[in-house]
């Protein structure tokens, strides 16, 4: 058996590609018209200026892809972990003891929570941690609340939880 903060298995969902070229077009644009004016020596700008503005601009999609673009799922012997970004900046940890049920589902992000990412419903106790698509391991907690957890696979994943937390299989249903 796994020693305590064994990890078990690991998962990683990284953004869609429509994100990465919407992130990297918008900054490419930005630095385009960074560079043209902040270049212009009748405005008074300089090459230099312009090099420091573009050098800026082009950071913005490192940065966001580094604090937001992967979902890593971690399942310990006691816990399933999850972490948004490279780096450990944005960390969830829900122990097994905590979790009622769980089943795995194919929702709707954007109708359910306006998108993915780590989102709360309009209305009731449901909260997304989500990078991409529309399945999900849906685990609920004693207070009623629902935990959706993105995954590729989310089957594979609730198999994983299985073989260190003894979890009920909530009710298989569909919650398009």
């Amino acid at each position: 058996m796994p020693q305590r903060g064994t990890v078990v298995h690991e998962e990683v969902t990284f953004w869609p590609l429509w994100v990465r070229v919407l992130v990297w077009g918008a900054c490419l644009t930005g630095a385009a018209v960074s560079f043209r004016a902040l270049s212009d020596p009748v405005a008074g700008g300089s090459l230099y200026g312009a090099v420091i503005g573009v050098l800026t601009v082009l950071l913005a999609p490192v940065g966001l892809h580094a604090f937001f673009g992967r979902l890593r799922v971690r399942v310990t012997r006691t816990s399933l972990h999850m972490t948004i970004g490279y780096t450990p900046f944005i960390v969830k940890v829900v122990e097994f003891g905590d979790i009622v049920a769980m089943e795995a589902v194919r929702y709707s992000p954007i109708r359910e929570f306006g998108g993915w990412g780590i989102r709360r419903s309009f209305r009731g106790k449901k909260r997304a941690w989500t990078m991409r698509g529309n399945q999900a391991l849906v685990l609920t907690l004693p207070d009623s609340a629902r935990l959706y957890v993105g995954s590729d696979d989310p089957k594979r994943l609730a198999a994983r939880i299985r073989l260190v937390a003894d979890i009920p299989d909530a009710s298989v249903r569909n919650d398009e």
